[in-house]
């Protein structure tokens, strides 16, 4: 039930709203930017009044501020904004003149030539919040209230040509054959009587890795990626309980077998990314292609002389049996800005992975001989390590070990422009 919650709690996380964020003097500055590039001076005023407001020492701020006057015609509040950006920065030799010569018949020549916003009436004192105000996500823009879809496009990570992404996340895999043969295996003990002990296998587990990205365009990128997925071991213990019985001279006291499988998958993708940028970070849908490397460790120690009275019908080996394939993968989330180089991530990542045909070497440190195994159905259902030889034998068949499946997770993005 706790890890049922867990799922639950990470897929609201995927679905809830942007969070907002805190507005401060660059903000208002790069908002005012796009609006005067557009030619839009009416509104640009009204984020370079904030910016000035949430930084009184900005002397860019007012600069911009009196580049705006200017271009509405405000001669006496672009003097105004231009001065206070010259008692702020004194050096600033091209303002200087700027300021001699404001009020030609010349715009100022550090302004963009757009036409003048024929939706402005008359300059109205800034009243903005503190730097601490939030954004009122569907407001209309006011002196105090600007919008964070009016700021939607212009945030730094829009622009970053490179973004490395470190990831974990909650795991599950189909893992079908393991399951069942859990199932097969807890039924033969059930069955037998006297038996003792328990099979269990569990879908879930975790995922941890990396990617790094390189941006296209602002809606569009690429990406590699290299992660690690294991899921929660595998593992049957066996007692039949038929002894103490004596075989050939020796008196054993049960037949048993433990056994223990540990599946992982190292998938290296490539994928396709669309994102959907606003002001506080990206939403993002990607799909891509991955081959998908799988390993099983094997761990097995068994007994069943008393079962076929056979005295050398007792093992214990261990080993990485190995396998390949290619899978598929598609994701969904959002990058919440948190700095200029940083963002928040959460996700969820679907996969197809199937892979069979799991081989390997399986070493016995007790003789320090080997064999070449396989992970091999028997016709019960039930999953073993065996000799290659004998898959396609009597019913078995090569396992297979599914990762198909869905990651939930969080990630901290870091870009480079």
């Amino acid at each position: 039930m706790n890890k049922l919650l867990a799922i639950l709690g990470l897929s609201l996380l995927l679905i809830s709203p942007p969070i907002l964020w805190a507005a401060g003097a660059q903000d208002y500055k790069e908002g005012g930017m796009a609006l005067f590039r557009a030619g839009q001076y009416g509104k640009a005023l009204v984020y370079f009044q904030n910016a000035v407001q949430a930084d009184s020492n900005d002397a860019e701020a007012y600069e911009d501020l009196g580049n705006t006057y200017a271009k509405l015609n405000d001669i006496p509040n672009a003097r105004n904004a231009y001065e206070k950006s010259l008692q702020i920065n004194p050096n600033n030799s091209t303002l200087r003149v700027l300021l001699d010569n404001l009020g030609s018949a010349n715009p100022p020549p550090s302004s963009p030539a757009h036409l003048e916003d024929s939706n402005y009436t008359a300059p109205a004192p800034a009243n903005p919040p503190p730097s601490t105000k939030k954004f009122d996500e569907d407001g209309p823009i006011t002196n105090n209230t600007p919008s964070q879809k009016q700021l939607g496009g212009i945030n730094r990570i829009d622009k970053a040509k490179l973004w490395i992404k470190l990831e974990g996340a909650l795991n599950y895999s189909v893992q079908a054959d393991l399951v069942n043969s859990a199932t097969a295996q807890n039924q033969f003990i059930k069955a037998s009587p006297g038996a003792t002990g328990s099979a269990l296998a569990d879908p879930l587990g975790g995922m941890a890795g990396a990617e790094m990205g390189l941006l296209i365009n602002p809606n569009s990128g690429i990406a590699i990626g290299l992660r690690g997925i294991r899921t929660t071991d595998y593992s049957s213990n066996l007692n039949l309980q038929n002894g103490p019985a004596t075989v050939a001279g020796t008196v054993y006291d049960s037949d048993f077998e433990n056994e223990t499988f540990t599946p992982s998958v190292y998938p290296l993708t490539l994928d396709y990314y669309l994102f959907l940028p606003d002001a506080g970070g990206r939403f993002f849908i990607s799909g891509g292609v991955g081959y998908y490397y799988g390993l099983v460790h094997v761990e097995d120690n068994y007994s069943y002389v008393i079962y076929n009275n056979d005295p050398n019908v007792s093992d214990t080996f261990s080993g990485d049996l190995t396998s390949g394939n290619v899978g598929f993968q598609v994701s969904i989330g959002r990058d919440f800005a948190v700095g200029r180089d940083l963002a928040l991530s959460i996700f969820a990542r679907g996969r197809y992975a199937r892979l069979t045909n799991f081989r390997g070497t399986i070493y016995n440190p007790n003789t320090g001989g080997s064999a070449n195994d396989g992970l091999a159905v028997y016709s019960d259902g039930s999953v073993h390590s065996t000799d290659v030889s004998n898959i396609g034998n009597n019913g078995v068949t090569y396992a297979n070990i599914d990762f198909s499946g869905f990651d939930l997770g969080v990630a901290l993005t870091f870009f480079s422009y």
